[in-house]
C-alpha cells in the first residue's frame, strides 16, 4: 500500500485478475416497501441481498421471455439496432 500526500489519499497497487473475474458493482436505490419484500425474501432463503438480487438479475436476464417483455414495456421498436434479441444455443441464453 502506498500512501500518497498527507494522509488524505491512500492507494493499493495490487493487480486485479483479467478476464471474466472482473464484476462491476450496482447499487440500485429502493424505495421502502421493494426493500422490504426483498429483505423478507432474502432472509427466507437464508442470503444476504445482494445475493439475493445478483440471483434474481441471473434469473430475469437468462429468460428470453422477459427479456423481450421488458423491451416491449418500454416501446423499444423490434428495428432498433439496440433491440435485444435472445437466442437458446446449446441450452443457454445469449444475445
Amino acid at each position: 500500500m502506498k500512501i500518497e500526500g498527507h494522509g488524505m489519499k491512500v492507494t493499493k497497487h495490487d493487480k486485479k485478475p483479467l478476464g471474466d473475474n472482473r464484476k462491476t458493482r450496482v447499487c440500485p436505490y429502493f424505495e421502502k416497501p421493494l426493500l422490504k419484500k426483498l429483505k423478507r425474501i432474502s432472509k427466507a432463503i437464508d442470503k444476504s441481498p445482494p445475493e439475493t438480487l445478483l440471483e434474481i438479475a441471473e434469473v430475469f436476464l437468462n429468460h428470453p421471455e422477459w427479456v423481450k417483455y421488458i423491451q416491449r414495456k418500454h416501446l423499444v421498436d423490434p428495428d432498433d439496432p439496440l433491440y435485444v434479441q435472445p437466442k437458446i444455443e446449446n441450452g443457454q441464453v445469449i444475445y
